[in-house]
């Protein structure tokens, strides 16, 4: 799905008001953000182990993005933005960001082997609630960049009970076609069926797999009447998204 191979680099001149070029990665370089903002000492004690071609794990990314970023954009809602359109994942570990290529390092799979953790009803959860919801399936999208570029995507393979179904989406920065279609697909990918929230419960003090200690966010475990493993707490591909909240 990329559009070019990892590691190249995609340059526009900056419009008027605009940061400077872009890099070729998974969206507008974080580690350059990061370099931008400690220049001028605003951010002491930041480091970054990744670069414009490898993650934090050392493997090249896997996709190419190029946005236009305004003056004043902040390093944690690019960050958090990217992971939410699934091109990336992000943590921090003492005062260094880390990214990996989403679902890869810090998508570790639990729910299967020969130990996995297995949220059991009674014993690790105490209530498990699920909604959903067709609301937000859509079977094309239509995104709007800068400089008047329109880019329409369809999946023929989404769920369509009303036929088909449109959504749209702006997105600023975006001045090239392969950047539009990349993350209309993500959008898609997310629009294409019904959307499923499991939340399950944590008994704090009697469960035998804990959140934090034996599962992290992004991590995959296995739950209570759920149809398929859950992605824990934060932003997958996957429908299942699990929340957990104790009680006493």
């Amino acid at each position: 799905m990329a559009a070019a191979q990892a590691g190249a680099v995609s340059e526009r001149r900056p419009g008027r008001g605009e940061a400077a070029v872009q890099r070729g990665n998974a969206g507008h370089d974080p580690a350059d953000g990061g370099r931008r903002g400690t220049g001028p000492g605003t951010l002491p004690g930041l480091a970054v182990d990744f670069t414009p071609t490898h993650d934090s794990a050392g493997q090249p990314w896997n996709k190419l993005l190029t946005i236009g970023l305004d003056p004043g954009a902040d390093l944690l809602t690019l960050l958090i933005n990217l992971a939410e359109q699934g091109v990336l994942d992000w943590t921090m570990q003492g005062r260094v960001l880390r990214a990996f290529n989403e679902g890869t390092t810090l998508g570790r799979d639990f729910a299967t082997g020969p130990a996995p953790v297995d949220l059991r009803m009674g014993r690790d959860v105490d209530d498990a609630p699920d909604d959903a919801t067709l609301e937000d399936a859509s079977s094309a999208i239509l995104i709007v960049g800068e400089n008047g570029l329109q880019v329409e995507v369809t999946n023929p393979s989404a769920v369509a009970p009303w036929g088909r179904w449109e959504t749209y989406q702006s997105q600023s920065g975006v001045s090239d076609e392969g950047t539009a279609r990349l993350l209309a697909q993500y959008a898609l990918d997310r629009a294409s069926g019904e959307q499923v929230q499991h939340t399950r419960q944590i008994r704090p003090y009697a469960a035998r797999w804990l959140p934090l200690k034996d599962y992290r966010p992004g991590d995959t475990v296995l739950a209570p009447a759920i149809r398929a493993s859950c992605r824990a707490f934060g932003y997958g591909r996957s429908p299942c998204r699990a929340t957990a909240t104790a009680t006493a």
